[in-house]
């Protein structure tokens, strides 16, 4: 009984060592089950198909449509054999990638319908004996490459330099925490103001926008005034001598001005302020000159026609009683030669003497008084 059981463990033990001298595991094992129904056979290459067992589920969406036929290498990547259900419904564009069913569990291959893209139509189902190009497969991390991506991140790659750099910003603003904490305020003041007025932010945006379509519509002009500006500067210092002679002609003559304007303001003050009787005086025969010049009008025109030569004769008698002017003549001539006399117009004082009989022109002789009128004044014109 003891010679069997020492059998019985020695072949255990020569089989275990065969069986790890060949590299066998259990995952390497063909697994048991399949799809059921009629197949056909499609072919998918992976660059890495990781633990992939012969007889694994092939799943389209949540539903296995069938099972890995066999594994191989072409081309230095893998070649998967895999049976599809006839009935299932797997599009000629899918994709494949190898997934876990658990992290610790078996691999599987997953088949993934991309999403429709438009009014295109829907590709056909896949062909028995086509092929799942390279770029169109992939396979998921596993968890060696997990674990080794998290220790490279935990102990020698980001947050060992997170670590230092909270250690430098503590270093740095250490002691500082209240300005640091005002100024977080004032940035949060200042960006909640600036939300505030977006809208005239916008306008101010969009007149910018608008000036800077205006200055592009003249950029020829803008080019021509920029390209005339050399030439225009060129003159300027040509002719800078000239200039600066205009501007000391200037210079001495704003004195000159200035005493003339000095000298001649209060005459010209004091002229006008003998002018406003006389214009006083003007205004209160308003109404009786306008009739009085319509007349001389109206013999200036008859004139003409009743003197076609150029010559003629005039009795004229002045009835001064019987119909007295409307306004005092005597004190208008005083008023007249007190503006005229030492002012810039004396020049026409001999003119105005002239016409009223004053200083400046002879008087023509009176024709003789008629003692029923009463002051009857006849005048002969040639």
């Amino acid at each position: 009984m003891t010679a069997r059981r020492a059998t019985v463990a020695a072949v255990a033990v020569a089989m275990a060592i065969a069986v790890s001298g060949c590299g066998t595991s259990l995952q390497s094992l063909p697994q048991i089950g399949g799809p059921s129904g009629k197949t056909y056979t499609v072919r998918a290459e992976f660059a890495n198909v990781l633990n992939l067992a012969k007889g694994a589920p092939v799943r389209l969406g949540a539903t296995t449509v069938g099972s890995v036929g066999s594994i191989g290498v072409t081309g230095g990547h893998a070649q998967v054999t895999l049976h599809l259900q006839r009935s299932a419904a797997v599009p000629a564009d899918v994709t494949a990638q190898v997934r876990f069913v658990t992290p610790l569990g078996d691999e599987y291959v997953q088949l993934t319908a991309p999403p429709a893209v438009g009014p295109a139509p829907a590709p056909g189902p896949l062909a028995p004996g086509a092929t799942i190009p390279l770029p169109r497969t992939a396979a998921a991390a596993s968890v060696e490459d997990t674990l080794a991506a998290a220790g490279t991140l935990l102990f020698g790659g980001g947050l060992g330099q997170v670590e230092t750099l909270t250690s430098e910003l503590n270093a740095i603003l250490g002691g500082d925490q209240p300005q640091i904490r005002d100024l977080l305020a004032n940035l949060t003041s200042a960006v909640t103001s600036l939300a505030a007025h977006d809208g005239d932010i916008d306008a101010a945006l969009g007149a910018l926008s608008n000036l800077s379509a205006q200055v592009n519509a003249g950029q020829a002009a803008i080019s021509k005034a920029l390209a005339t500006l050399p030439a225009a500067a060129r003159t300027i210092t040509a002719d800078n001598a000239s200039v600066v002679g205009l501007l000391h002609g200037i210079d001495n003559f704003t004195p000159v001005a200035q005493g003339v304007v000095d000298q001649s303001g209060a005459t010209l003050v004091a002229d006008t302020n003998q002018l406003a009787p006389v214009v006083d005086q003007l205004v209160s025969v308003e109404g009786s000159l306008g009739s009085d010049l319509q007349t001389i009008a109206t013999f200036s025109q008859r004139t003409a026609r009743a003197a076609p030569a150029g010559y003629l004769q005039l009795h004229a008698i002045i009835d001064l009683v019987n119909r007295p002017l409307p306004i005092a003549v005597p004190p208008l001539l005083p008023a007249l030669e007190a503006v005229l006399a030492g002012s810039p117009l004396g020049v026409i004082e001999g003119l105005i003497g002239g016409l009223l009989g004053g200083p400046g022109a002879p008087n023509p002789a009176p024709a003789a008084a008629s003692p029923a009128s009463g002051g009857v004044l006849g005048v002969g014109l040639p």
